[in-house]
């Protein structure tokens, strides 16, 4: 596939609406995946089959974070918020990596007791990765406030 152009020439309030866009298009398809996790966990027999359903949660974020990550590589931030731009693609990769470890672990899985603190793990790394990518946001949002550009990230 080819990828779309490093966009160097928007203006601090292109960049922040785009930014805008690819959260919420990212928040979106997260939230889908959530409320599909949800149901199916619940409808899953047998470990086999929870397995499965995780796996399909994990693959959803992946490719998620994958999208918001490429598409916010091309974009050249505003010098203010180069620094919390970089942090939140950095928090982006960081997710991935670790759904996508958390697959390959769970690929080896046959016993229940064996995946609980698997899963465990990765809840707690998940959460220090949200973590790091909420004060990004948060600093992006400053960005955007003391540049004067009305717009809410909607950070968590």
């Amino acid at each position: 596939p080819t990828l779309p152009p490093i966009q160097t020439d928007l203006t601090p309030e292109e960049y922040f609406a785009r930014l805008d866009e690819i959260f919420d298009e990212a928040d979106g398809k997260s939230d889908e995946a959530d409320a599909t996790f949800g149901e199916q966990i619940g409808a899953a027999e047998d470990l086999e089959g929870q397995v499965a359903v995780i796996q399909g949660y994990l693959e959803t974020l992946i490719e998620t974070f994958s999208v918001a990550i490429g598409q916010m590589d091309v974009l050249t931030p505003p010098e203010i918020a180069a620094s919390a731009h970089q942090a939140f693609i950095d928090a982006a990769i960081a997710a991935a990596a670790a759904a996508s470890d958390l697959q390959l672990r769970l690929a080896e899985v046959d016993d229940p007791a064996e995946a609980e603190p698997i899963v465990e793990e990765w809840n707690n790394s998940l959460s220090q990765v949200v973590g790091a990518a909420d004060i990004a946001c948060l600093r992006l949002q400053g960005a955007a406030n003391e540049m004067a550009i009305e717009i809410d990230l909607t950070c968590n």
